[in-house]
């Protein structure tokens, strides 16, 4: 996961300074893995915030207010 965020923040940035910003923040950042063994640990999973990264129609669509925002009720 590391080594992916990192190509991506040198193909995204073009400014140096937010290259090496974003980089450092990647390096720092602690990475956990986490083995699902069931449909039901799957479909438990979370839709995070991310209003900033999608479009708002997409973002209200996958993150109802007053709606559960697990993979099972989409």
């Amino acid at each position: 996961m590391r080594r992916l965020l990192l190509e991506n923040a040198r193909r995204t940035h073009k400014n140096p300074r937010t290259r090496d910003a974003s980089r450092r923040r990647i390096q720092k950042a602690v990475y956990l893995e986490r083995t699902l063994y069931t449909a039901a640990e799957f479909f438990n999973l979370v839709w995070m915030d991310a209003v900033g990264i999608l479009g708002s129609s997409l973002y209200g669509q996958l993150t109802p207010k007053a709606e559960p925002r697990t993979l099972k009720h989409l």
